[in-house]
Order: structure tokens, then C-alpha cells, then sequence
């Protein structure tokens, strides 16, 4: 559950401070963004315990300026991915319909990790699902959307991004993403009844149907061929390994309900 290795288990300690100071809410931020907005804690006061729609806002996205436009470069996708796992494109198709235009709040499919609010009683109540490696943002909003509570976006709370170049190798994203998207999948399938794919359209929701084995195979196939290309054994070997670990899929029989820990694990 606490663990600084692990992303989910970092947003847990931050979870755990806000708890224990009593917080009416904890605000999540990363160490690579900058603030660009004076107002920010303003908003975030405004919004959080708010009532809207028929219901009270417990926890509320914000969105990352990367580093001046809400949107994704697409002209990074490499070759190998963009047939079948162009995620920049899924993003920015949210981006646009949830960032880009419509009330300034809304129920939104996706969050940033390294910018949002959550009210005293949410963390108290779902936890971050430490299984998780990577996406864990995601993965809490469905967590919190299994235990009916909403996220909000906010299109006037902007934090600049500033990543630093990634060290890892281009298979290693590929399984993690295979990890985190099979995961969900059986989390989103076991918990039907509170949601549904339609909810997490277009982004997250394009990965998480039923051709998700489909789009992972066959975007390690384009990326061995790839390492082929540059007689990389290593590459081609690890591909392979994601191929197989997928076909086998390690959550088929995995019942994925961590979310209320009033039950503890699922």
C-alpha cells in the first residue's frame, strides 16, 4: 500500500499525510511541473465540496500544459506504434472533447496523476490500487467510479509539464501499458454493472474493449521488427516475452475489485 517504489503506493503516502493532517483535501503534485496559474489553490478551494449536477465534488482533475498546449505532439509517434497503440492520438481526441470545449466542469474518462484534488473522505475511503505500475490515475478513477463517486474535470486548472526524457526502452512502455491495460480491463469486466466502456471514451476506453490482445501483438510484432532491424536480440527476445505473457493473459482468472477498503483487497 506504501511503497516508494511504486507509483500508486507514492500517491498512497501522499494520501495517508492528507489523512492524517486532517486535510479537507489533499492536492497531488509531481516534482516536473511548474505552477503558471496564481489562482490554482483558489480553484481547486472553490470546486472542491461543491454541489453540481446533483452531486458533490470529492475529487477534481486539473490537466497538464505540455509545455504550452493542452494537446499531445503526434509527430513523435514512432512508426511501430502508431497502427495499433497510437495512445497520442486517443489523448488528444479526449483532450479535445474534455479539455477543449463544454462546461468549465465535467465527468472526465481520464486524470493527471500530478494534478488533481481529492476530498478528505474519498482518500479515506478508495485507495490508490498498489498492482498498479503505471497509469495509476487512471486506475483510481476507476476505483473511485466503482464506488460511485465522480471526477471532475476542471478546463481552467492548468499545470505546466515538464518531463524529463525517459530512460526506459521502448518494449519496457510496451509492457507496462500491456500490464496496466489487461489489468483494467478485467477490472472495468468485473465491475460492469457500475461501469461501463462507454464511460471511459474515448481515452482510456479505445484500449480497454475486446481487441486489447489484438492491439498489444500486434504492435510487439511492428517493434520486434524493429530491434530485428537493428540486430537487437535483446529487443526481439523481450517482445517475444510480452507476446506470450499476453496470449496467456496473467488477470484472466484475477477477480480485480480493489477499490473500497472498507473490504479490503479484492
Amino acid at each position: 500500500m506504501l511503497n516508494p517504489d511504486n507509483y500508486a503506493g507514492v500517491r498512497n503516502i501522499c494520501s495517508l499525510a492528507g489523512i492524517l493532517n486532517g486535510s479537507r483535501y489533499t492536492v497531488f503534485i509531481d516534482d516536473d511541473e511548474v505552477f503558471v496559474d496564481s489562482d490554482f489553490l483558489k480553484k481547486i478551494n472553490e470546486n472542491i465540496g461543491l454541489t453540481y449536477q446533483g452531486g458533490t465534488v470529492s475529487a477534481l482533475a486539473g490537466y497538464y500544459l505540455q509545455p504550452d498546449t493542452y494537446l499531445l505532439d503526434e509527430s513523435k509517434v514512432p512508426g511501430w506504434r502508431a497502427p495499433y497503440w497510437n495512445n497520442t492520438a486517443a489523448m488528444n481526441q479526449a483532450f479535445e472533447r474534455f479539455i477543449g470545449r463544454g462546461d468549465r466542469l465535467k465527468p472526465t474518462p481520464f486524470v493527471f496523476g500530478g494534478n488533481m484534488a481529492v476530498a478528505l473522505e474519498t482518500l479515506q475511503k478508495v485507495p490508490f490500487d498498489p498492482r498498479i505500475t503505471r497509469g495509476e490515475d487512471t486506475d483510481f478513477l476507476l476505483n473511485l467510479r466503482i464506488n460511485g463517486i465522480t471526477f471532475y474535470l476542471d478546463r481552467d486548472l492548468a499545470i505546466k509539464h515538464l518531463p524529463p526524457p525517459s530512460p526506459q526502452a521502448a518494449w519496457e512502455k510496451v509492457r507496462e501499458d500491456a500490464m496496466r491495460f489487461l489489468y483494467e480491463r478485467k477490472k472495468l469486466r468485473d465491475h460492469s454493472e457500475e461501469l461501463s466502456l462507454e464511460d471511459l471514451q474515448p481515452y482510456p476506453g479505445m484500449f480497454l474493449g475486446d481487441d486489447l490482445e489484438e492491439r498489444i501483438i500486434k504492435t510487439c510484432e511492428l517493434l520486434k521488427r524493429e530491434y530485428e532491424s537493428d540486430q537487437d536480440p535483446e529487443g526481439v527476445k523481450q517482445c517475444q516475452i510480452i507476446i506470450a505473457m499476453v496470449r496467456e493473459n496473467p488477470f484472466a482468472g484475477v477477480f480485480c475489485g480493489y477499490a473500497d477498503v472498507s473490504n479490503g483487497p479484492g
